[in-house]
């Protein structure tokens, strides 16, 4: 943040993910199922997902001291906040999961 605690937009750079405790055997069989908590992936956005059911989020980062909803998930349907084609190994280890189907 600066002086005035505004953040800088656009939200560029790596970030760690994260989940709770109550989220933490939900990475399993979706997209993030190899992905280990602390991997770093690449984000760059103005604009950040909100989810109304705080149950849909698989993780989360932190961007200078806010909560930044990283992943989600419903049912089939599953949103990336990251950009895993920019973020080297960790990344096609994403692309790898859903291309193959397995999650």
């Amino acid at each position: 943040k600066d002086k005035n605690g505004v953040r800088k937009i656009p939200h560029i750079g790596w970030n760690a993910l994260y989940s709770s405790e109550k989220q933490q055997n939900k990475w399993s069989k979706t997209i993030l199922t190899n992905t280990k908590r602390g991997e770093f992936f690449y984000f760059l956005h103005s604009y950040m997902a909100v989810p109304e059911n705080n149950s849909d989020i698989l993780a989360k980062c932190e961007y200078e001291g806010a909560q930044i909803t990283a992943a989600i998930k419903r049912d089939n349907i599953m949103g990336l906040q990251f950009h895993p084609e920019k973020s080297g190994g960790s990344g096609l280890k994403i692309l790898s999961e859903f291309v193959h189907g397995k999650s």
